[in-house]
């Protein structure tokens, strides 16, 4: 099965969280097989960014981040560039009004036939009843 992965999951891997058992479990099975995963480019710059958000507030330390993104880095998740999708993901955000890093993974999905899973909770309850491929973390 292949699973579209936002950085709300895969930042929580490295950082306890609520869902970060969910999260886990997404993991768990990418690494033993049970589930392909793949996410647009993006995906990686936004949990950059959560990363350094972290080290910023002091809730860790410079080399803590390094780590952390090296450790990202080393995971090998298969990306997507976005200007494959970014047509659709442009008509996507337009239709639910979404952003277009949101529809990056909606489009992502739905060009992909896959599922994607995703702790964000408002984007699931704005595209849900449109987008059956959607599935909250939460329900992992």
């Amino acid at each position: 099965m292949l699973l579209v992965i936002d950085s709300s999951v895969v930042a929580k891997w490295f950082f306890l969280e609520t869902l970060s058992d969910r999260a886990i479990a997404v993991r768990q099975d990418w690494e033993s097989s049970t589930v392909n995963l793949i996410a647009p480019d993006l995906m990686l710059v936004e949990v950059g960014n959560i990363i350094w958000k972290k080290q910023r507030l002091g809730l860790i330390t410079e080399q803590e981040g390094i780590g952390t993104l090296t450790d990202l880095l080393a995971l090998k998740i298969f990306t997507v560039e976005p200007q494959v999708i970014l047509p659709r993901a442009y008509g996507l955000a337009k239709l639910f009004d979404r952003t277009v890093y949101d529809g990056l993974y909606l489009a992502l999905a739905e060009e992909s036939e896959a599922s994607f899973v995703t702790a964000d909770l408002r984007l699931c309850n704005a595209v849900r009843s449109s987008l059956r491929f959607i599935q909250y973390l939460g329900s992992y």
